[in-house]
């Protein structure tokens, strides 16, 4: 079951830094989350409930993983502006490698 924590009490910071990974190890986890990227659209639901098991070792059912409208509404009240806007840089930022990537 997953758990809802409310941190905002806790005010951490926007900017998380990013963990050192040696070259080699980054290469297998790319490959690794190319892996369960390509799981996921190949079979959907199922593959997010088996991988959240694997790696976080939280058991869901398909239901768990709707979220329903009121929910959504109320979500962006939850974050700090901050965090907002740092994740619609990063989901900019996203969307144009993305683009660079498909195919011309």
């Amino acid at each position: 079951m997953l758990e809802l924590i409310d941190g905002r009490d806790r005010q951490a910071p926007v900017h998380i830094p990013r963990p050192r990974v040696p070259a080699t190890r980054a290469l297998d986890i790319a490959t690794e989350v190319k892996a369960i990227v390509d799981d996921v659209r190949l079979r959907g639901d199922a593959a997010v409930i088996e991988h959240t098991e694997r790696l976080d070792g939280v058991k869901l059912t398909a239901a768990q993983l709707v979220v329903d409208e009121d929910t959504l509404a109320r979500a962006p009240a939850l974050v700090r502006p901050e965090l907002i806007d740092a994740l619609e840089v990063m989901t900019a930022r996203l969307e144009r490698t993305c683009e660079r990537q498909l195919p011309q």
